[in-house]
């Protein structure tokens, strides 16, 4: 089927230049707005929708003015809407809105390029999706479509919330949904991210983005989405029944932190999850950092482990757990002793002759030496500040490893003072 403009044609004084995009509400188009000579995205909304059911190109306008009202460094802008005759055919118009051109990638680009995306910039997106969705929250918006294809790059390295299609201004306390002629509850989003409770077209908040954004997380983790299955209903039948999926068990050396925010953002109720999208900031900050958010004790207890390369498939139900300062002085009180163990035996603490170790031996000992730090991030901080001040640790590669750890931790450090605070 031809797209709709041509390049060169004028609608609405945006000179078209190429399309960039086709779903199935209409096409996107690289366009140049001639009265503020700049580059936009122009979208068009699919004339065989407006004449199906005119309450599309309602949603149409509702769509830019929702996203119009948000004004986020990690929101795409939205400069206008309106409604113009096609061009060569004034009888027939075109609903449109046109918004910031990003130019970049999609977070889905990056997976179908590379598979499982390095956690350095999955801190990144995340870090900025928590931003985003914290400002839309605050504002009153659901955006009900959180993928990779609506997570933008730009060139210049920032991360960007594409296409509030779906987007709801919340109404009343109970969350928003629509409903189709008969009363009935509309079932709206992607099958591959939607939340349970979308797909069972019940009221949402919030709470249902984390859930999308979490589903997100989880196909960068992995490189494969959180469920598979023949078709759309089969998909939202998992999200609705299947147990929270491990990422773990498709990589089994993914840290704990971020296991955890996988989990926790996938919970299968709404009130599992974060009660605020600026919680979720903060457990995306600690999680960057290294740490487990302190209000990770919520996550459901059906987590699903799977060994997805062969064989069969095996599932359990997470066994009941000793209490977390129990477990922490547990774990912290190992973890000190094996790196005390590191510290005489590698540096020979407490001779006064030592001998020196190459640049590579002591990287080594260095990684062997951070790998048993205490979880306690104060605990940390304090053992890597005696590694650094240890004369015997004097190669410049291992001294940038010990201080870019030592950053970390009081980070983590920070993050717990202002959730303590809070």
């Amino acid at each position: 089927m031809a797209q709709l403009l041509q390049p060169k044609q004028q609608l609405a004084g945006y000179e078209i230049q190429e399309m960039v995009g086709k779903g199935g509400m209409g096409e996107v188009y690289r366009a140049k707005q001639l009265s503020m000579d700049r580059v936009v995205a122009l979208k068009i909304l699919a004339p065989r929708l407006v004449k199906q059911d005119p309450s599309f190109a309602k949603r149409f306008v509702e769509e830019a003015r929702a996203a119009g009202r948000l004004n986020n460094p990690n929101i795409i802008a939205v400069h206008d809407v309106g409604k113009a005759p096609m061009p060569g055919d004034p009888t027939s118009e075109l609903d449109y809105f046109s918004m910031e051109y990003v130019d970049g990638e999609s977070v889905k680009d990056v997976i179908e390029r590379q598979g499982a995306v390095p956690l350095s910039l999955v801190g990144k997106i995340m870090l900025g999706m928590a931003s985003a969705l914290t400002y839309a929250e605050a504002q009153g918006i659901v955006h009900r479509d959180i993928k990779p294809d609506n997570i933008m790059l730009t060139n210049t390295g920032l991360v960007k919330l594409a296409d509030l299609g779906l987007a709801l201004q919340l109404g009343n306390e109970e969350g928003v949904t629509e409903r189709d002629e008969q009363g009935r509850g509309k079932v709206m989003g992607t099958p591959l991210y939607m939340s349970p409770e979308q797909a069972r077209a019940l009221a949402v908040d919030s709470r249902s983005d984390q859930y999308s954004l979490g589903a997100t997380l989880f196909h960068m983790l992995t490189g494969r989405p959180p469920y598979r299955g023949e078709n759309a209903k089969a998909i939202m039948k998992s999200h609705v029944f299947d147990p929270v999926p491990d990422p773990r068990a498709v990589v089994p050396e993914l840290s704990e932190p971020w296991r955890q925010l996988s989990l926790r953002l996938m919970a299968k109720t709404p009130e599992e999850r974060f009660s605020t999208c600026a919680e979720m900031r903060d457990a995306v900050q600690a999680a960057i950092v290294g740490v487990v958010h302190g209000g990770a004790a919520g996550i459901s207890r059906r987590v699903r482990t799977t060994n997805w390369p062969a064989g069969g498939v095996a599932t359990r139900e997470r066994e009941g757990q000793m209490p977390a300062w129990a477990r922490n002085l547990v774990y912290g009180f190992g973890a000190l002793v094996v790196l005390m163990v590191i510290l005489r035996l590698n540096w020979g603490g407490g001779h006064a002759e030592r001998a020196e170790l190459s640049e590579a031996q002591q990287l080594e000992q260095v990684r062997a030496a951070i790998a048993v730090l205490p979880g306690d991030p104060e605990k940390a901080s304090a053992a890597l500040q005696k590694l650094i001040a240890d004369p015997a640790v004097s190669a410049p590669a291992a001294q940038a490893l010990l201080k870019d750890e030592d950053g970390r931790r009081r980070a983590a450090v920070a993050v717990q003072q202002r959730q303590a605070a809070s």
